[in-house]
């Protein structure tokens, strides 16, 4: 097995490798219609990444010569690079996630934002995620009917479901402050003494165990 450890990041490339070879601007361009949802790997990332599973014998890489574009280099995952992905999906391993949604970041400190603002951004947030819905509802409908994507309209239906939800609570929310006079800018001592209150998250718990 790789010397260094595998990250997430890792085990993404050599899944999509397990399905054709490709080259790092092959890979960038799936990333983007596909886990890029839920799973989000920056051109820079997989260019830092294919280099390393090659030192590691999991890929192997193809110089390709091109008249009329710039050469590339082709990617193809390796049998062991097919063990190590393997074992992986099959184990119990699943890396640790935290959303980045920066409106939550912002709404979560409105107070120190006027209406307006607050208002004018989750409207955007919200075309945003229906055109989301939309594209979903396209992918799913090209998908429907081909057995061997399943797994794919699985993930693709959790995006549905998960814009749909951004959504409806977009409305919930702006249905909520139009019905609510918007509060004074102020530290609002007491709402952050109820939140160190609430119980940590397991994994939190196991880890001020481990200090």
């Amino acid at each position: 097995m790789a010397a260094r450890r595998l990250t997430p990041t890792s085990y993404a490339v050599l899944g999509y490798l397990s399905i054709t070879p490709m080259s790092g601007y092959d890979l960038t361009a799936a990333v983007r219609k596909s886990i890029d949802q839920f799973w989000q790997i920056s051109k820079s990332q997989i260019y830092k990444e294919l280099p390393l599973l090659e030192a590691d014998d999991l890929v192997i890489a193809t110089h390709v010569e091109q008249d009329r574009y710039p050469d590339k280099r082709i990617y193809e995952i390796t049998s062991l690079g097919k063990t190590a992905l393997d074992t992986w999906l099959n184990s119990s391993e699943l890396p640790s996630s935290v959303s980045r949604i920066p409106e939550l970041l912002k709404l979560f400190f409105g107070h120190r934002m006027d209406d307006a603002s607050i208002r004018s951004m989750l409207r955007a947030s919200r075309q945003a995620h229906a055109d989301s819905v939309a594209r979903f509802e396209t992918l799913i409908g090209q998908l429907d009917a081909v057995p061997s994507a399943r797994y794919v309209v699985a993930t693709a239906r959790y995006g549905l479901l998960d814009a749909q939800m951004v959504v409806t609570w977009i409305d919930d929310t702006l249905r909520t402050l139009d019905a609510t006079d918007a509060p004074q800018a102020t530290d609002d001592v007491d709402t952050l003494d109820l939140i160190r209150n609430v119980p940590p998250r397991p994994r939190d718990a196991e880890r001020a165990h481990e200090v």
